[in-house]
């Protein structure tokens, strides 16, 4: 067996078209980041409590419940995040905005749903050089988007599944040919005024209870439901240039939230490569300047989407892909 390297670890993910049992072959890749690997398995020894002077490896050690869980981190690419969105958000609708102009341009919205993908799970293949780890029955338990000056916009997913198989060799991959998303293509909107901001992040968190053990589950777990409602959240830093946002803390002022990221001309060039988040209702939790030194005044404000027409939060993806 050779040594796992670093720099030999990538991401695969394909879809299960029943929840815990592997899907073949992987269809998405993506490099991984520094730090960006933490999925892993762990098993809890069930260890008898009888009273006696040392316990016994044959009689009073038996094997416990499996729990896969941990988060994985990579750049935002203009293709290869579809997989993940989907089953983050739980739907998608795709159609092609311009099929006479532009028929190599498709539009995928993706959604809030209730089921979140109910029935299925991702396969998540990690490559860690000596080794290949496929980690089955996969759900996205939070998601979290982070947009910061001078870095390409990075995605968490925070991943709980049924178990993990080591296999003999290695899928092939094929990663995404464009750059990731970078900093300076992003534009924040708060209502219709854009908001000049050194960073921002938004979480989903699907707040889903991994934890459904019964007698016909065995040592694993049960496909993974909602827990309680969702949450999606949103924070970010800003120059004190005007109260308009404080005012909005103060009089708790619902208005819509975008962050949109624009990137090379498509084809024909009427669209290009997008990124859009948009929560149709948001309102600021958080918002207080203060003066702690000399220079200039950034303070954080933070808020929380809601449901009203439309649920908390929607993203937009304009790219090649035919399908997720």
């Amino acid at each position: 067996m050779s040594l796992g390297m670093g720099n030999e670890s990538w991401a695969g993910f394909s879809e299960e078209s029943t929840w815990g049992t592997e899907g073949t072959p992987r269809t998405k890749f993506l490099p991984l980041l520094r730090g960006g690997d933490g999925l892993g398995v762990s098993e809890d020894p069930i260890i008898s409590d009888r009273m006696a002077v040392g316990v016994k490896a044959s009689t009073d050690f038996n094997l416990g419940p499996i729990s896969v869980n941990g988060d994985i981190e990579v750049e935002v690419y203009p293709e290869g995040i579809e997989m993940l969105l989907d089953h983050a958000m739980g739907a998608v609708a795709t159609t092609q905005p311009d099929v006479t102009n532009d028929p190599t341009v498709y539009q995928h919205v993706f959604s809030l749903s209730d089921a979140l993908q109910d029935g299925k799970g991702l396969s998540v293949e990690i490559d860690r050089g000596a080794a290949v780890f496929v980690y089955t029955g996969c759900k996205v338990d939070s998601m979290r988007l982070s947009a910061r000056l001078n870095e390409y916009l990075k995605a968490r997913f925070s991943l709980v599944g049924k178990d993990q198989v080591i296999e003999a060799s290695p899928s092939t991959p094929t990663f995404p040919a464009m750059n990731p998303y970078v900093f300076t293509e992003g534009v924040f909107k708060w209502g219709v005024t854009t908001v000049g901001i050194s960073n921002a992040t938004i979480e989903l968190r699907n707040n889903l209870d991994s934890d459904r053990r019964t007698t016909v589950s065995g040592r694993n777990i049960l496909e993974p439901v909602r827990g309680r409602k969702r949450e999606v959240t949103f924070e970010c830093e800003v120059e004190f240039d005007s109260t308009a946002l404080v005012v909005d803390f103060r009089a708790a002022t619902s208005r819509a939230l975008q962050l949109k990221y624009t990137g090379d001309v498509i084809a024909a060039g009427s669209y290009s490569q997008t990124f859009q988040i948009d929560m149709a209702v948001a309102k600021i939790t958080e918002a207080m300047p203060q003066a702690r030194d000399e220079g200039r005044i950034v303070y954080t404000v933070r808020g929380t989407a809601f449901i009203e027409t439309a649920n908390e939060m929607t993203i937009t993806v304009i790219n090649t892909v035919t399908s997720v």
